[in-house]
């Protein structure tokens, strides 16, 4: 019915235009002379006044009521217009001259059947017919009759060839059916007719403008806004062409003109939001579409329009409800697909924006931009695999863009695949050279990569572009410690604390390595400082919190996370972690009134949601959890972590149909996943043992859907019994039907738990002697081999796993160790590669041990420290770290950590070299 209401007024203007004409009127001195004189002047308002004053004198003057009528049909008062018509008609205005206008108001009220029943084409001249039938027309089509329409205005072209009225209706008939070309042939039609028609040219400005032919439309529209007598809406139609065309300040004079003859114009309006949204004016923006509320709708985009100007206001929530609600009037809209897309990334809505983009890009619409923004949806759930996939096939599509290159390596980076990443960033800079992000980025891969030489000259080739600038000395610090040159490292970030006081990244550069290096008060003081300057600093926040924890000082941890969530309240992550630690700290009531207060709307952050269900469990409020963990699993019910929390409180209630319930959801939502099918198998196990467990997963693997992966349930199931050898039974057995990588892997496993590692070992040999690139097997077979000292097949079967991943840490790791064993040089820069690609406390502890072995006690002491806290029951890595202790002089604090190791009951291989170097140590006190 709107549609049908804007129809009808684009051929009021034609209509209307013409009423004028058709009267003529005497001049007198009384009411009705002075009615006609204003009439002459256009002066409807006058005329209107005058007008009712000559009805009220003689309220049969059937001339008065008339022309009363007419003149309220002009002003817009459709229904006042009705009335008077219909009076003068029964006074005895003849029938013919009323049929027309009163006809007109009725479809001015969107009286559409009453105007066919009442307004027959019959009667009077032809071209009064051919009006009659052009307005039945309109009609017709607000109820959705257009082949009667169409034939109403074809008949209305026959009898009154010379009426533009009736091509021109033809033509808005074929625009709403899509028939351009017919649009197109009946407006020049209704033109050769008259050419200065004011709507027609509208008309033809307007399909030119959708056929792309901006400057041909331009100059109808041009012509249109000169014969349309200060008509606003040419002139609005004229500036949304000139905003397609980036002549913004034109489009400006035309709309503020329109809006100048017509204040309360809402296409007036709307563009004018358009044009303060492209200046970025997005406050004033704002305030033009308030005033709009439930019009804007009326606007094929008007809520994108609306969600640009709410997300740059901050007001994230608003902005993805506005881009929500154009994306569902048009889901074909890639641009408003792409806007929601962003505004749910931002607003941490990942999985949101990945089924949205997914939808695209599965229906055949998956352009350059679409597949950037599900690799960075993808890259943001942790799902680098699969971001990687995204930005290869952007960067196919786009292959000049070098923002997408730079994103396609940060996700190799994070998949451990530096030396990919090193090649898109070369890429990236070849394309656009100045991008420092990207020069600064191909430094971190290079060191990340293990490759020192090529993260030296990256970062050279930065220095002489950009000069020493903050990042160019943060890099030479990383360079440093990637060099093991410590002590230069920490004089490296200290100089550009200084030369850049306001460096966050330098600071907290400089904290970690004063933590590292067993300065454990002076880089909490970093910390400390960096929080007194901006509580709300997560990097510094996160890092003295783990510092505070791992000394048991939760009440300082709680107090500077209390002091991050009051400077930013609104920071979901702080009352997150604020709520657990409350928790932690035995007070999880005063958790649950933090997430309570926090906790607001329709749809409260996930983050908060899953923080209330954990205090509540920390409280006592085992069902209340229960609901909530439900809750969070009706919102996302791949959530693998609420599903096992739900499952942990069932099973500790003995709750077995409810566990297995939400179990099975679990597996409706992610078929095949291994973790869930484990459960269930576990909870049939318990409930009547080995056999039920079995028949469990029987079932499973019945579901082709969960194929492959089930076939390895029966084997688990034994082996969460314990009963190894009947689990390589049943691994075996399966190996028979399906052979697999992981059914191979876990016989081995099972093998070597059975006491059988020998048996293991020959069991992967056969395997890779059929799957010879098989890296997993090579890797398990591997650590067989250094367990039963056989170095030389375990440096075989790890060079296996390099060259199909190169920079695998755990294999580089292993190998070094090897290396070491058989007093190979190669095994320190083997092994510093494998710390750069993964700093952990494994990695550390091999390269600082090979390098105390090597006498540079020194260099591995700070390696060795990060081993030994991490690991500080592990006696083995407490040894390594008490010999470069010796090393270094530092004989005191070695008896210390020698002490504890020695004494204990437990056994380890190097036990006697550690008691050999107590008693030496001892002795030289």
């Amino acid at each position: 019915m709107k549609r049908t209401i804007l129809i009808v007024c684009l051929l009021l203007v034609g209509l209307a235009a013409a009423g004028g004409g058709w009267f003529v009127f005497g001049r007198t001195q009384d009411p009705m002379a002075q009615a006609r004189a204003a009439l002459e002047k256009g002066d409807l308002r006058t005329a209107q006044i005058e007008l009712r004053n000559a009805v009220k004198q003689n309220p049969n003057s059937r001339e008065a009521q008339f022309q009363l009528g007419i003149v309220q049909l002009q002003l817009g008062d459709a229904v006042a217009a009705e009335r008077q018509l219909k009076l003068a008609r029964d006074l005895g205005q003849d029938r013919l001259s009323v049929r027309q206008p009163l006809a007109q108001a009725y479809l001015a009220q969107g009286k559409l059947r009453p105007l066919l029943d009442e307004f027959p084409p019959e009667g009077g001249e032809p071209t009064q017919i051919a009006t009659i039938l052009v307005m039945r027309g309109i009609a017709q089509i607000g109820l959705d009759d257009n082949d009667a329409a169409k034939a109403s205005f074809a008949e209305a072209e026959r009898i009154a060839p010379q009426l533009p009225d009736a091509p021109l209706a033809a033509a808005r008939l074929a625009v709403k059916e899509q028939d351009f070309a017919t649009a197109g042939r009946k407006v020049d039609r209704t033109l050769a007719l008259d050419g200065k028609r004011a709507d027609a040219l509208l008309l033809k400005g307007q399909l030119l403008n959708s056929q792309g032919n901006r400057a041909a439309a331009l100059a109808a529209l041009n012509t249109a806004v000169e014969r349309s007598g200060g008509n606003a809406v040419p002139r609005l139609e004229r500036a949304n062409v000139l905003i397609a065309m980036g002549e913004d300040a034109k489009a400006k004079a035309d709309v503020d003109a329109a809006l100048a003859a017509e204040p309360r114009s809402a296409a007036g309006t709307y563009l004018r939001a358009v044009l303060l949204t492209r200046a970025a004016d997005y406050q004033a923006a704002d305030q033009e579409l308030v005033k709009l509320r439930d019009m804007l709708p009326r606007f094929p985009r008007g809520y994108m329009i609306q969600a640009i100007v709410k997300f740059n206001l901050g007001q994230s929530e608003q902005a993805a409800e506005a881009a929500a609600r154009h994306v569902a009037r048009s889901p074909n809209d890639m641009e408003g697909v792409k806007l929601l897309a962003r505004i749910d990334l931002a607003g941490g809505r990942v999985d949101k924006a990945l089924a949205d983009l997914s939808r695209a890009a599965a229906a055949g619409q998956a352009d350059a931009d679409i597949l950037d923004l599900m690799g960075r949806a993808q890259a943001q759930s942790g799902r680098a695999d699969q971001a990687v996939q995204s930005f290869q096939r952007a960067a196919a599509l786009a292959p000049e863009n070098a923002d997408i290159l730079t994103r396609l390596a940060s996700s190799r980076l994070q998949m451990g695949d530096a030396s990919g990443a090193t090649g898109a960033l070369e890429r990236s800079l070849e394309l656009s050279p100045t991008q420092a992000s990207a020069a600064e980025n191909l430094v971190v891969a290079a060191l990340a990569a293990g490759d020192i030489e090529r993260a030296k000259t990256a970062l050279d080739r930065l220095r002489q572009q950009a000069g020493e600038t903050e990042a160019v000395g943060n890099l030479t610090g990383m360079l440093r410690m990637a060099q093991l040159d410590f002590d230069g490292a920490r004089e490296q970030f200290a100089a550009v604390a200084k030369a850049f006081p306001a460096s966050s990244a330098a600071k907290l550069n400089l904290a970690r390595l004063q933590l590292l290096q067993g300065r454990t008060a002076d880089g909490e003081r970093i910390l400390t400082d960096m929080l007194a300057a901006d509580p709300t600093n997560e990097q510094a926040l996160s890092a003295l919190v783990g510092v505070l924890l791992q000394d048991n000082r939760i009440g300082r941890a709680v107090a500077v996370v209390e002091a991050a969530r009051a400077a930013a309240p609104a920071n979901i992550g702080f009352t997150a972690v604020l709520a657990d630690l409350y928790v932690r700290s035995g007070d999880p009531r005063k958790a649950l009134t933090l997430l309570d207060q926090s906790i607001r709307g329709a749809t409260p952050p996930p983050a908060l949601v899953g923080a209330r269900a954990r205090a509540q469990v920390a409280v006592g409020l085992k069902t209340d959890a229960k609901e909530t963990y439900r809750q969070i699993l009706t919102a996302n019910p791949g959530d693998l972590d609420a599903r096992q929390r739900l499952l942990t409180l069932y099973l500790e209630d003995n709750e077995l149909d409810q566990a297995r319930t939400t179990l099975r959801d679990g597996l409706r939502a992610s078929p095949g996943n291994l973790g869930i099918m484990q459960a269930l198998v576990a909870i049939e196990q318990r409930a009547g043992g080995i056999n039920a467990a079995l028949a469990a997963a029987d079932q499973l693997k019945r579901d082709p859907a969960n194929m492959p992966v089930a076939a390895v349930l029966r084997g688990d199931a034994y082996m969460a019994q314990r009963r190894f050898s009947d689990a390589a039974a049943a691994y075996a057995a399966e190996m028979k039907a399906n052979p697999s990588a992981a059914l191979a892997l876990r016989s081995a496993n099972a093998l070597n738990s059975a006491g059988a590692p020998d048996q293991a070992a020959q069991q992967l040999r056969t395997w890779l002697a059929q799957n010879p690139e098989d890296a997993d097997a090579a890797q398990v077979l591997a650590t067989f081999d250094i367990a039963a000292k056989r170095p030389q097949e375990a440096e075989r079967n790890l060079q296996i796993v390099l060259a199909k991943r190169p920079n695998d840490p755990v294999a580089l790791n292993n190998l070094a160790w090897v290396l070491q064993l058989r007093g190979d040089p190669r095994a320190r820069a083997m092994a510093q590669r494998a710390y750069l690609l993964a700093p952990s406390s494994e990695t550390a502890d091999t390269l600082g041990w090979i390098m105390t072995a090597q006498g540079d006690a020194a260099a591995g002491l700070p390696l060795l420290r990060q081993a030994g806290t991490a690991r500080a029951n592990d006696p083995t890595v407490q040894f390594h770290l008490a010999q470069a202790l010796s090393g270094t002089g530092q004989r005191d604090e070695a008896v210390r950590v020698l002490g504890p190791i020695v004494n204990a009951p437990a056994e380890f291989e190097d036990k006697p070299a550690a008691r050999q170097l107590l008693q030496q140590l001892q002795g030289q006190r």
